[in-house]
């Protein structure tokens, strides 16, 4: 509900959307809409309007694509999917991925559990021309923040090859257990619990 409560309000010039708009998407999702989920989706809304980033977008007027839809050629299949926002600013593309998750870490740990996705995100916007990309995390439940770092030339060439590989390998089959668990990658995992070769220790720990 949130993602489509910020795509109109990306289509219209980063303004809070309509009470009436709101409501509906949350009745969409059969939340009610509810006391509680008005205040909480109105809070994330608002954390990503009053954030810093999102004014450099509208005091530079960037112009804003959201909800692109990619396909990205690798490792011999194609990747498809949608960025929440695809800015083009005077620094070059800006990928934004809005986060509803519940927090329990702060964002700065969280994000390495989307390494890939970045990955994946960043070739996409740098569509083989751009030298340089940003990827802007907006983590946007009580306590978030935006969490940002950037793609040069070296960083893509290098997203291309891990990307290319990780594809590969899920077509010829391969799924080797990682050889650095911690609790980003691996707090989610279905095989964690019963099935996964390292201890618990490993992987619930936390990197530094």
């Amino acid at each position: 509900a949130v993602h489509g409560m910020l795509e109109w309000s990306a289509r219209h010039g980063w303004r809070p959307p309509p009470q009436e708009l709101s409501a509906e998407l949350l009745r969409r999702e059969r939340l009610g809409p509810t006391e509680d989920a008005v205040e909480r989706s109105a809070a994330m809304v608002s954390a990503w309007l009053d954030s810093e980033l999102c004014a450099e977008l509208r005091d530079s007027e960037a112009r804003v694509h959201p909800e692109m839809p990619f396909l990205l050629p690798a490792g011999g299949s194609i990747v498809r999917g949608t960025i929440d926002v695809l800015a083009d600013t005077e620094r070059g593309p800006l990928v934004i991925d809005y986060k509803t998750d519940s927090l329990t870490e702060a964002p700065d740990e969280l994000i390495d559990r989307y390494a890939v996705q970045r990955e994946i995100y960043a070739l996409a916007a740098s569509a083989g021309a751009a030298t340089s990309v940003r990827t802007a995390y907006a983590f946007l439940d009580d306590g978030g923040g935006v969490v940002a770092s950037e793609f040069g030339r070296e960083e893509l060439e290098a997203a291309r090859a891990h990307v290319d590989e990780l594809v590969a390998g899920v077509g010829d089959g391969r799924f080797e257990v990682t050889a650095s668990p911690h609790w980003a990658l691996c707090n989610d995992c279905p095989a964690r619990e019963r099935l996964c070769s390292h201890p618990k220790e490993l992987t619930g720990r936390k990197l530094p």
